[in-house]
């Protein structure tokens, strides 16, 4: 029949298929094909080694893009922090000089936003503000303590719209640099004058940035956004609708902590919940950073509320991520600045390790090898006016205490985490 036909058809296809594939399956055993009717030498090891080509070929090709690719994105963040750095060092003196790192992130981040999110005016204002709480803050124990306070609970509620926007990370290390480097009355003229020839500069970065990639961004550059009246007003009730919720908030936070009272204007898991718990807890670490920096005196202190600051982030397992990455890019980068300083020595030797550190930080996504390079920079600044051996000792230490201080506040002081959250 019919039916018995198409069976048997499909029997035929089948043997056909299967017996020649078996029959090679015994050969690549016995390296013998029958239908040749000979011994044959299979090609395993020249297969294989063709395929290691390809396989080395292909790993080339995509280390070349990855390493093209972060040369592209470097490129404009080093070439601007070091021509700031140098610049800074050479006009306004070298404590001047770090204003080049909180406002080539800055940098690094608006330059991938429309024009219109520039605000030119804000960056310089705020890191003008920062320079002068940082100096007043400077002045005695009181006031480190309350306008450190202040500032980094402000800052970061003001500046944070989500539960992963970082936008105050850059001002937050402005406030630790500018602190950490002391002014007095004459040398704080110097600092404000730096930021603002700095602003001037970082600005004009974006707008060469801009026409190099308006065609591949589509963005539209509006001449009246460097106008600074234009949204002054605006910007203003901005600020001080903003500081007033912060405020509230922050009453209303500290009411349902101390005496379990709910209030209606700071409901438990809305994001104003989150975000206030946030900036409470980090300003309360890093104002007791900046507290042991100031009544001890610790050499290079800054290094403390710097990386409390960088390792306190909004959830509780965030927080331990950024944590590993941190210590474990600290410890790289020390073995690795102790082998290359062994054999590089002089001041230019050292510029040159600071400019590469500065490259390859920019240039990688992944964190733990940024902190390696980042931390290769700050030796290599470090080690011009300090011993090797104390550099590298302090900085372990402040690391690893910053982590401990770090893992307790996100622990156990205004914790969140995502757990607690999810719904």
């Amino acid at each position: 029949s019919f039916y018995n036909q198409r069976c048997l058809d499909s029997l035929k296809k089948g043997l056909l298929i299967i017996v020649p594939q078996f029959c090679l399956f015994n050969a690549h055993k016995s390296n013998k094909i029958p239908f040749l009717g000979k011994n044959y030498d299979s090609d395993d090891d020249e297969r294989k080694s063709v395929m290691s080509e390809k396989i080395k070929r292909l790993n080339f090709k995509h280390l070349r893009q990855a390493a093209w690719k972060g040369t592209k994105k470097s490129i404009p963040a080093t070439t601007l922090c070091l021509l700031l750095f140098f610049m800074n060092m050479a006009l306004f003196g070298y404590k001047n000089a770090v204003i080049a790192v909180p406002l080539t992130i800055i940098f690094n981040r608006l330059k991938d936003f429309p024009p219109d999110r520039w605000h030119p005016y804000s960056v310089m204002l705020i890191n003008l503000v920062q320079a002068t709480t940082a100096h007043l803050a400077d002045m005695n124990v009181w006031l480190c303590v309350t306008l450190d306070f202040a500032a980094t609970y402000l800052m970061v509620f003001l500046l944070t719209d989500s539960d992963t926007s970082k936008a105050y990370y850059s001002y937050g290390f402005g406030l630790v640099l500018y602190q950490s480097f002391s002014t007095t009355v004459p040398e704080l003229r110097l600092r404000l004058m730096a930021i603002v020839l700095s602003c001037f500069i970082a600005t004009l970065g974006l707008v060469v940035m801009y026409f190099l990639r308006r065609r591949q961004t589509g963005f539209k550059l509006d001449p009246r956004i460097f106008n600074p009246f234009v949204r002054l007003g605006g910007k203003t009730c901005d600020f001080l609708k903003g500081t007033a919720r912060a405020l509230k908030n922050l009453a209303a936070m500290l009411r349902f902590r101390l005496f379990y009272s709910s209030s209606d204007s700071l409901q438990a898991g809305t994001f104003d919940f989150r975000l206030t718990r946030f900036a409470i807890r980090i300003s309360l670490l890093v104002t007791f950073s900046f507290f042991l920096e100031q009544v001890f005196n610790i050499p290079k202190g800054y290094w403390l509320p710097l990386n409390v600051f960088i390792m306190t982030l909004n959830f509780y397992e965030d927080s331990m991520v950024k944590i590993k990455q941190r210590v474990g890019g600290n410890i790289a980068g020390v073995f690795i600045s102790a082998i290359l300083f062994h054999y590089i020595t002089g001041f230019t030797g050292h510029m040159i390790i600071l400019s590469i550190g500065t490259f390859l930080g920019y240039a990688v996504d992944n964190y733990l090898f940024r902190a390696t390079y980042m931390t290769c920079y700050a030796i290599a600044l470090s080690t011009l006016f300090m011993k090797q051996s104390e550099v590298f000792e302090l900085r372990l230490a402040y690391v690893l205490l910053a982590a401990v201080i770090a893992i307790i506040g996100s622990r156990f002081i205004f914790a969140n985490k995502k757990t607690d959250f999810q719904t």
